[in-house]
């Protein structure tokens, strides 16, 4: 178990801290200041650290950016994990509400995410 906190611990840590900010009842948020669409901003940069992070922690490892581990575990489980957490929001965490539109956000910011870790961490992070 610590083995894998080792080698998967900043994607749980940004994983665990997506899973408490989507599920708080409210957030200190009142002197920050708020535009159109600022949810939807947040939800997609949220998921971009997230794939960003579990691209490091794989890259690290040494999987290549094209293999189906790294498409699964960067593009397709953030965006499974979104999609959990907004039906457990609308289920579960009222007054949390669960909407298609944060989905699509975070789906968007785990493709922008594993884009973005693809082209920066070959040129700038080395592997174990």
């Amino acid at each position: 178990m610590l083995r894998f906190f080792r080698l998967y611990g900043l994607s749980c840590v940004v994983g665990i801290t997506i899973f408490y900010l989507c599920i708080a009842r409210t957030l200190p948020v009142d002197h920050v200041p708020s535009f159109e669409g600022m949810d939807k901003l947040v939800h997609g940069l949220m998921y971009v650290f997230f794939a960003g992070a579990l691209c490091l922690d794989h890259y690290r490892l040494g999987v290549p950016f094209d293999s189906k581990r790294m498409v699964l575990m960067a593009i397709v489980f953030p965006i499974v994990y979104g999609g959990v957490i907004e039906l457990l929001q609308e289920n579960f965490f009222p007054p949390r509400t669960g909407e298609w539109a944060d989905w699509l956000a975070d789906s968007i910011g785990a493709l922008v995410g594993y884009f973005v870790a693809k082209f920066l961490l070959p040129r700038y992070v080395d592997r174990y």
